[in-house]
């Protein structure tokens, strides 16, 4: 983990979900060193698999921060910024569009407008007044596990 790299914001609530979360920021190489520029943003679901073994599930992160820098170094892609967005109890509820019908998870689901909006509405405008990010669309991604 580049832990001199990593910001941790704990207990990011949000009006649109009941559970605040942990939200984890990688910034890269240079960020401090650059003060004008701005920078893309990746926003990953299960945030707490990405950097932190002792918040992985099952103790083994994935290690997001050093492959970013290792291809940062590389030049094979640009610096960016990736925030983890940590899951919560409600993780199921948050990822799902409808409730399940079936199953062990039935009646489970149908929060994902509300997880969306909070990504939206919330965490995004958090991080831009946070860090030097590019505001256009076409510098923003979403991913996860």
């Amino acid at each position: 983990m580049l832990t001199d790299q990593i910001r941790m914001h704990e207990n990011f609530g949000s009006a649109h979900l009941d559970s605040p979360r942990n939200v984890l920021v990688y910034l890269p190489p240079g960020y401090d060193d650059e003060p004008e520029r701005r920078y893309p943003v990746l926003y990953m679901h299960d945030g707490q698999n990405l950097v932190r073994p002792e918040d992985a599930f099952g103790g083994v992160a994935w290690a997001v921060d050093e492959t970013a820098q290792g291809l940062i170094h590389a030049g094979e892609v640009e610096p960016l910024i990736i925030v983890g967005i940590y899951n919560t109890p409600a993780r199921v509820e948050e990822y799902t569009h409808v409730k399940a019908e079936r199953g062990r998870m039935r009646g489970h689901g149908g929060k994902a407008d509300e997880y969306g909006r909070m990504i939206i509405e919330e965490l995004k405008p958090f991080i831009d007044a946070e860090y030097r990010t590019r505001s256009e669309s076409e510098f923003k991604g979403l991913g996860g596990s």
